[in-house]
Formats: structure tokens, C-alpha cells, sequence
């Protein structure tokens, strides 16, 4: 199966430079540019499927980008990662304030501030959204475009030891090959990393990086949220 994961497009607190993770602002007038002039250079009727985490930024960029698709079907599992009580602060002056905090942040995989989750739960997370996502649409012929977060791009090219994990910028995306084998991994072939939505459309070839995230043993339900699932923690 073809997916194309993609971040949301801008939001104030984006363009601030604060963590929003939880926070639900709109789109901001320069995000919703960035978002239709990314569907400028798609074909029509691009995407076998549509979905979006449940935040607004991510509902309303899979609108506009999945062009006659107007009502994505939302994952939890897409969902930001939960920064609990960083929500809303400045990430540069959290950054001086506790450089200590922000690289357990950024570096601990079971790392979570306050209130908040660990990198590993949001890794599992993703493996259940792509395993769902996968289910329901592996005989498609067209890619199946997800709108999702920084934070959960994040974790997918960190599995990828050899590709850099810096944060994908808004509107940016990464093509996605997705093969389920009988075993326990979820087998991924990443490219076009931090590319436009339409390259990661037109652009699947047989080479990329390959990366292996845990295969979960569960059943989702779009719109809801899934338990912890069972098997090799990544």
C-alpha cells in the first residue's frame, strides 16, 4: 500500500514557536495558502482515502489537500503527542530554561513531562494507525494521504536509524511503502522525506529506507482511542 503521511499546515502557535501538541488552534491565513497551493500541482481525484488526526489543523488541512474528499475519516491514533504542561510555552525560552528538560524531551524515548506521553507510546500509536489504514485499504490502486503531526513524524523517521529525525516542517510529507508480513513487524519503505505533498504523490520508486515498527495485535476503531497494544516494544 501507497501513504502518504503529511504534517498539518501552519498555525499561529506554529509560527510563534510554541508547543501547541493538545492545543486546538485553526489554521492561520499563511497555513491555509501553504495548503491549497499544495494541491496546485495534484491530479484530480488524487487520493484513494483521506485521513486526519482529530485536531482542527489536521481536519482542516485534509480538506483542502484531499481536493473532492471533504470529510476525512479521523484516527486518534494520529493525534500529536500529549507535551502536558509544555502546552503553549515557548519552546526557545523552555529551551534556556531547562536544557536539561528539552533533550529528555527531544532524546528519551520514555521521556514524558507532566502530564504528558513518551515518545514510545506515540510510536505505537502510529503502527496501529498504519496497520488500520492498511486494513482497510491495502488493494487500493492510489495513495491513501494521513494527515498527522510533527511530533508523529517524527517517531516514524526515528525508527529509521539512518535517516535524520529533525522536525518535518509544516506541509511537508513522506511517501510511505507499507507491507504487512505474517510476523510480529510492520515493514515501511520511507522516501521523499520532508518533500511536498504532490511529490509524495507522483514520485514511488523501488529503493527508500527501510524501517521496521512493531506489528500491534488489536483491532481499531476510527475516532476512537485504542489501549496500549500488545507485542515487541519498538
Amino acid at each position: 500500500m501507497r501513504l502518504v503521511l503529511m504534517r498539518h499546515a501552519e498555525t499561529a502557535l506554529n509560527a510563534a514557536n510554541k508547543f501547541q501538541s493538545r492545543l486546538d488552534p485553526p489554521l492561520d491565513e499563511r497555513g491555509r495558502r501553504a495548503a491549497l497551493a499544495a494541491t496546485l500541482e495534484l491530479p484530480a481525484q488524487a487520493w484513494g482515502a483521506v485521513y486526519a488526526s482529530p485536531m482542527v489543523r489536521s481536519c482542516h488541512t485534509a480538506q483542502i489537500v484531499g481536493q473532492s474528499q471533504r470529510h476525512p475519516t479521523t484516527l486518534t491514533e494520529l493525534i500529536e503527542r500529549d507535551l502536558g504542561v509544555l502546552d503553549g510555552l515557548d519552546k526557545a525560552g523552555y529551551a534556556r530554561l531547562d536544557p536539561e528538560g528539552m533533550n529528555r524531551l527531544l532524546g528519551d524515548a520514555n521521556y514524558a513531562p507532566a502530564g504528558g506521553e513518551t515518545r514510545t507510546a506515540v510510536r505505537w500509536r502510529l503502527a496501529s494507525a498504519i496497520v488500520q489504514i492498511h486494513r482497510e485499504h491495502n488493494a487500493t490502486s492510489k495513495p491513501v494521504l494521513a494527515v498527522t503531526h510533527g511530533g508523529v513524524l517524527r517517531e516514524l523517521l526515528a525508527s529509521a536509524p539512518s535517516v535524520s529525525n529533525d522536525l518535518i516542517g509544516t506541509c511537508g510529507a513522506v511517501s510511505v511503502h507499507v507491507a504487512l508480513s505474517g510476523g510480529r513487524d510492520l515493514s515501511l519503505r520511507l522516501e521523499n522525506i520532508g518533500s511536498t505533498v504532490a511529490d509524495c504523490h507522483r514520485t514511488w520508486t523501488s529503493t527508500g529506507t527501510e524501517t521496521i515498527l512493531p506489528r500491534p495485535e488489536m483491532t481499531l476503531v476510527p475516532g476512537t482511542v485504542a489501549d496500549q497494544p500488545k507485542g515487541l516494544l519498538p
